[in-house]
């Protein structure tokens, strides 16, 4: 055997008994994907009791539903997702946007679409959103489309209104197209 081989052979083995070694000694932690985990969880009554965690599964207890203080109805559909409106709200700050001077953050609560219909809405948003306050176009800033993969999630467009607005017209689309929704905004 020459030489080069012998060298190469030997850091072979050193490799395979390496990896070997490691995981004989993480066979316990290590993980395949197709191997279905199952936690054993004593009750109260100390009996085990084996949970099987389930993979997409809606959370049907959400700590507290987010709706706004003022309620709104109306519906539009954006990607042929038919997207309905729910309540709204009027902030000083919201998630991570501050108002400007004079202005205040007004969320408009929407509910929750399928969950495979989450990108195709936000897709055609991106162009499609602006709010009319007496007769000013105002665009839409954040938004959120909520799938119903969260129970009681909301999702909500965000707009920067002057101060003491009472009504606005939520526009989505352009053209003979576009869905005129008016609101009433509680102060």
């Amino acid at each position: 055997m020459r030489r080069t081989s012998l060298i190469l052979l030997i850091v072979l083995v050193v490799v395979a008994f390496g990896g070997g070694a490691w995981w004989w000694m993480n066979r316990e932690t290590i993980a395949f994907p197709w191997q279905t985990k199952t936690v054993n969880v004593p009750s109260e009554n100390t009996n085990m009791v084996t949970n099987t965690p389930n993979v997409n599964t809606v959370i049907i207890n959400a700590p507290t539903e987010v709706k706004g203080d003022t309620t709104a109805s109306g519906s539009f559909i954006v990607s042929g997702v038919t997207v309905k409106i729910s309540s709204l709200q009027l902030y000083d700050t919201f998630t991570d946007m501050k108002a400007e001077k004079g202005k205040k953050i007004l969320a408009i609560y929407t509910d929750q679409v399928a969950t495979t219909d989450v990108p195709k809405v936000s897709a055609g948003l991106l162009d499609q959103g602006s709010l009319t306050v007496d007769g000013k176009s105002i665009a839409m800033g954040q938004y959120k489309i909520a799938g119903t993969q969260i129970g009681k999630d909301r999702g909500w467009l965000t707009f920067q209104v002057p101060e003491g607005t009472t009504s606005a017209t939520l526009v989505i689309g352009t053209g003979a197209t576009a869905t005129s929704i008016p609101l009433t905004i509680k102060k």
